[in-house]
């Protein structure tokens, strides 16, 4: 059975990617809005997230003198910050691992290629940082030491009222990096909003099996048409940041791999290939 990846176009630049595993509803969605959901925070599957990057960030401030003032109000600051509108999407330095299908995928499902460069671009556009998590007790002491010195120098630390929640404010967008190590296989970087108010209208829900979930949605609409040529004017697909997707196991991965074609031209969105996963997991 030939594995060839279905060739999109004759777009051959070779740029750094990022890889989202999502089930064929969550495909679907994505190509049909052009966008893509970013759950808020304390809905993920990790139940210490943004506990872990508090919790850290409260030791280190207790050893650091110029902070003891401000200390003790600390743990009653990050609990009220633990509970903002803060909303995040996943992404993988791996294109086609086991535990990510399992995890992420119902076992089959697909992994989106995304092109890193332009989705930093529309990050930065819409307030979001693309950013890498942070896995190792190493790296975390690491980043915090960073933290502190530069918020330091830019705030000249006194004692003073609210302090301890302009810290917080500040260090927020770290926190939402720091994940238990026992996820470091995942490699993620993750889109992460800026603290966002209900008052914004921006954030939606839906509802799932274990609940409802609050999201936004992130535009992955460049307004760039990479397959119009003068000898095709028709092809007017546009760019949504991907570049290409793996069909996850499947017991049909060939006729998914052409109706995941189908999806993207029916919806004028561009991909360059579709190609099959090369792990031989049997899905039943």
């Amino acid at each position: 059975m030939n594995n060839a990846p279905i060739s999109r176009s004759n777009d051959g630049m070779n740029r750094p990617v990022l890889h989202h595993y999502t089930d064929f509803y969550g495909l679907s969605g994505i190509v049909r809005s052009k966008s893509i959901w970013c759950t808020k925070i304390q809905h993920l599957n990790d139940s210490k997230e943004l506990v872990d990057g508090f919790d850290n960030l409260i030791r280190a401030c207790k050893q650091r003198s110029e902070f003891s003032a401000i200390h003790a109000e600390l743990p009653e600051v990050t609990r009220r910050f633990g509970q903002l509108n803060l909303f995040v999407a996943s992404f993988s330095d791996a294109a086609d691992t086991l535990s990510q299908w399992r995890g992420y995928a119902g076992n089959s499902g697909v992994s989106v290629t995304f092109c890193f460069k332009t989705l930093r671009s529309q990050a930065r556009s819409q307030g979001f940082q693309l950013r890498k998590c942070i896995y190792s007790d190493q790296d975390k002491k690491n980043a915090l030491r960073d933290f502190l010195e530069q918020y330091t120098q830019e705030h000249k630390v006194t004692p003073k009222e609210h302090q301890s929640w302009n810290l917080v404010n500040k260090f927020i967008g770290i926190a939402a990096r720091f994940k238990n190590s026992s996820f470091t296989e995942e490699n993620e970087w993750r889109l992460i909003s800026r603290v966002t108010s209900i008052a914004e209208k921006k954030i939606k829900t839906r509802p799932s099996a274990g609940g409802i979930f609050p999201y936004v949605e992130f535009d992955l609409k460049t307004g760039q048409t990479p397959m119009l040529t003068d000898i095709q004017p028709w092809r007017t697909n546009e760019d949504i940041c991907i570049r290409s997707v793996i069909i996850g196991p499947h017991r049909d991965q060939d006729l998914q791999m052409n109706a995941v074609g189908t999806l993207f031209d029916s919806q004028n969105a561009f991909v360059k290939s579709i190609s099959r996963s090369g792990i031989p997991f049997r899905v039943l």
